[in-house]
């Protein structure tokens, strides 16, 4: 579990970076979101729910694999 701590700390940085981005670009658009009272699965569902809000909003999403 050790080893793994940096990942784990990364993926946190990341996640929470991407939330931001997504808080802002709802804010420009006068969407609402719920990120910042939501944690685990609920917080990955929010995030489906805000990119697909974007989508329709004409913002195109774009996950890099």
């Amino acid at each position: 579990m050790e080893s793994n701590r940096p990942l784990v700390r990364y993926l946190i940085i990341v996640h929470r970076a991407y939330d931001e981005q997504l808080e802002l670009a709802c804010e420009a658009l006068s969407l609402t979101t719920h990120l910042a009272s939501l944690e685990g699965l609920d917080r990955e569902i929010e995030r489906v729910r805000i990119e697909g809000l974007l989508e329709r909003s004409g913002l195109r999403v774009v996950h890099e694999q």
